[in-house]
């Protein structure tokens, strides 16, 4: 019978860390509720610690203030849309919950030279993505931590925070994964 572990790793931007050997911390488990616990915390702790990827409060640095923006200028797709996509992001990183009910065949954003989408994946899971078209801005978001009841799947949230195209050292990288692995086997 096999066993298995699941290994959290995290990646912190080097420019966040106090030295580069703190770059990368790695922890494991020996049960995928407890993994799943650790994970959520870790979220938490970092989304509400301001640093060059989070504001402190839950929020996505550059991501929430280009959707703020967006949603002052009244538009009504634009402004309800960006609404539901803080509220997710803040419910999940804050306190472990899904989008909300309303976003569940979807969602769409498209504003200031980036893409954001909350929508199913192929086998069925909801994922977070926010992509760059060029105009000196590149974020690569992707998250899929919102449902996590597979042990078997590996989950993720990665932010590549490159919002600002003037100003790199207000970017930032924050990444985190969740895997099952076989304890004791060489790949």
């Amino acid at each position: 019978m096999q066993e298995y572990i699941w290994v959290l790793c995290e990646e912190l931007d080097p420019m966040d860390s106090f030295d580069e050997t703190r770059a990368k911390n790695i922890w494991t488990f020996n049960d995928f509720e407890a993994a799943k616990t650790a994970l959520r915390k870790l979220m938490r702790t970092r989304a509400c610690t301001e640093n060059k990827v989070f504001n402190g409060k839950g929020g996505i640095r550059g991501l929430t203030e280009r959707i703020q923006e967006a949603i002052s200028w009244g538009e009504s797709d634009l402004e309800h849309d960006g609404r539901l996509i803080l509220w997710g992001l803040y419910d999940m990183f804050i306190d472990g919950k899904p989008f909300p009910e309303e976003c569940d065949e979807g969602i769409g954003w498209l504003a200031f030279g980036f893409d954001c989408c909350y929508d199913l994946d192929a086998n069925g899971e909801y994922y977070f993505s926010v992509s760059g078209d060029g105009g000196g801005i590149d974020p690569r978001i992707y998250i899929n931590t919102f449902q996590m009841d597979d042990p078997e799947k590996t989950y993720i949230c990665r932010l590549d925070c490159k919002f600002d195209e003037w100003h790199n050292e207000d970017n930032g990288f924050w990444a985190v994964t969740l895997k099952r692995t076989t304890l004791n086997q060489f790949p």
